[in-house]
């Protein structure tokens, strides 16, 4: 048996652990965080695949980025038309996305979609009367992965290997590695790695979401530049957002965000204003500049780096976690 270590227990640390466990089926595999199931972003966030742009998720190697998505929107359409979808919490989502500038360019997310189209002046008049300086649009087939059963999936997955799960705030990588037999360590802390692999490029960008119950609401709906947007889930509860705020640390609701939030979601779809509120949430994206790292450690190639991916977690975990289980094989076989 080989001892292998995963570091965060949120989409990404699931995603690396069943992957791992597939290729290496006869290793003891820990799973360590101090925050798991509901205490994780990735409980906060709406899943859908939705990325802007390919090339920002990882600049200094071009078409990685695109690989990446290419390769989850794979696995979560699988899952979405498989049997087991409804258990996943992985859905075939229709959503529109609309725009206020009349020169913009397709967001990237549309090259992987299904059944893309262009809306036409009439649509957008037509569809979203309260909001008239709306100049170009598309609506497409995407696919939205909804955390809350998601994790649980995916931990199910691991349930009959050599797995422990340990509730622990690790101060750095070498208390996970000194002095034991761990030969595989990876490390997909979110936010934690700015402290455990000393990187100063990582920060926070919070969000805040309402949790409604609209049944009536089928269909995706995100607004200009992004902030304002409207999910379905795989249930009756709706997900209304939102906001992006760089280098904030709150984890609290603000009224005031909430208020604003709501006032353009009712503009952008008049009928989720008569939705009954569940619950407000808000969360930390754990954001890089310089994009979302995924490398063997310069000085310790048992360490595997898996974190930065912002607000793409959920879209982007299975292609991410599917190179750092690659990586960490490569350095096992060169006997690292």
């Amino acid at each position: 048996f080989q001892d292998v270590t995963v570091l965060g227990a949120g989409i990404v640390g699931w995603s690396v652990a069943v992957q791992l466990l597939d290729a290496l089926p006869n290793c003891r595999l820990t799973v360590v965080a101090d925050q798991l199931d509901g205490e994780t972003v990735s409980w906060v966030a709406a899943g859908s695949f939705r990325i802007e742009n390919f090339e920002e998720l990882c600049p200094d190697r071009p078409g990685q980025g695109r690989k990446w998505a290419a390769d989850s929107f794979q696995h979560y359409l699988d899952l979405a038309v498989s049997g087991q979808g409804s258990s996943a919490g992985c859905l075939l989502l229709p959503l529109v996305q609309v725009y206020e500038d009349s020169n913009q360019t397709p967001p990237d997310y549309l090259q992987l979609a299904h059944s893309v189209a262009t809306l036409t002046p009439d649509q957008l008049r037509t569809e979203f009367p309260r909001w008239p300086s709306l100049q170009c649009g598309w609506s497409c087939e995407t696919t939205l992965t909804e955390s809350r059963l998601y994790l649980p999936f995916l931990r199910a997955r691991c349930r009959c290997t050599n797995l422990t799960v340990t509730r622990h705030r690790v101060n750095s990588l070498s208390e996970l590695l000194d002095g034991s037999s761990c030969r595989l360590l990876f490390n997909c802390s979110g936010l934690g790695a700015a402290q455990l692999a000393k990187d100063p490029n990582v920060y926070p960008i919070r969000g805040q979401v309402f949790k409604v119950r609209a049944p009536w609401l089928k269909r995706a709906v995100i607004g200009p530049n992004g902030e304002t947007y409207i999910y379905p889930g795989a249930t009756d509860i709706v997900t209304v957002g939102g906001c992006r705020q760089p280098n904030s640390w709150s984890t609290e609701p603000c009224p005031d965000d909430a208020s604003k939030i709501w006032s353009r979601a009712t503009r952008l779809v008049p009928s989720v204003g008569g939705a009954e509120t569940v619950n407000q949430l808000a969360g930390l994206r754990p954001a890089r500049l310089g994009g979302i790292r995924v490398e063997l450690d310069s000085t310790d190639s048992r360490i595997v780096h898996c974190y930065g991916h912002g607000g793409n977690g959920v879209a982007l975990a299975w292609g991410t976690a599917s190179e750092a289980v690659k990586l960490g094989l490569e350095s096992l076989r060169r006997g690292g």
